[in-house]
């Protein structure tokens, strides 16, 4: 009998031990967790590095950008998606009209938005645009999730835009939508890569 007692005594023992290892196993992923949950937004916006399949965005916008404001005089602006990026000549059209232009086209899932926003950072009094609007803009809506290229771009390459143009609730969801995967993904994607994005990533001028 003592025997039994003392089989029994030494089996509850073992399951206290797994009890209480599993307990303590547990409060640790949930401290991990919360830890992390509480960093996550910090991560990505001081580390997530824009996947190099998009990159040629951010190396659209420097070449274009740097060219628009390197114009004093009167200019034409035209904005868009990819159909005036890929579409339109502006050298032709400054030739024709005798009128520098500028193509600021660049990807329409970027949003309308978005589009507008770049363009009064190059506008000076005196400049004229013209947008040739795609389908994909007529349907835009605030409140519509953001595209992954949209997302990527604002959340690597300008933050002013996070910060002033898009609403509390919005970030809140966009920085959460990196999920660890994805971030250490484009991390390693990026070191193997050789484009820079400061000097334009992949970006090279359409063919005229």
């Amino acid at each position: 009998m003592n025997r039994i007692f003392f089989y029994e005594k030494k089996l509850n023992r073992s399951k206290d031990l797994y009890k209480n290892f599993f307990q303590l196993f547990l409060k640790f992923f949930v401290v991990i967790g919360v830890f992390y949950g509480a960093l996550h937004p910090f991560l990505v916006i001081k580390f997530f590095k824009m996947p190099v399949s998009t990159s040629w965005i951010h190396g659209a916008y420097v070449k274009k950008t740097e060219a628009a404001l390197h114009i004093q005089e009167r200019k034409l602006v035209l904005a868009g998606g990819s159909s005036v990026h890929f579409g339109i000549s502006a050298e032709s059209i400054t030739k024709a009209l005798k009128i520098q232009t500028i193509n600021y086209g660049v990807m329409a899932l970027l949003d309308m938005d978005y589009t507008l926003y770049r363009l009064k950072r190059i506008l000076k009094p005196g400049d004229m645009v013209i947008l040739p609007l795609e389908y994909y803009h007529y349907g835009f809506s605030h409140a519509a999730p953001y595209s992954e290229q949209k997302k990527y771009y604002i959340l690597t390459c300008d933050h002013d835009y996070f910060y002033a143009e898009v609403p509390f609730l919005q970030k809140v969801r966009l920085l959460y939508s990196i999920n660890p995967l994805l971030f250490l993904s484009a991390f390693f994607e990026k070191i193997k890569s050789q484009n820079n994005l400061a000097e334009g990533g992949q970006y090279k001028e359409p063919s005229e």
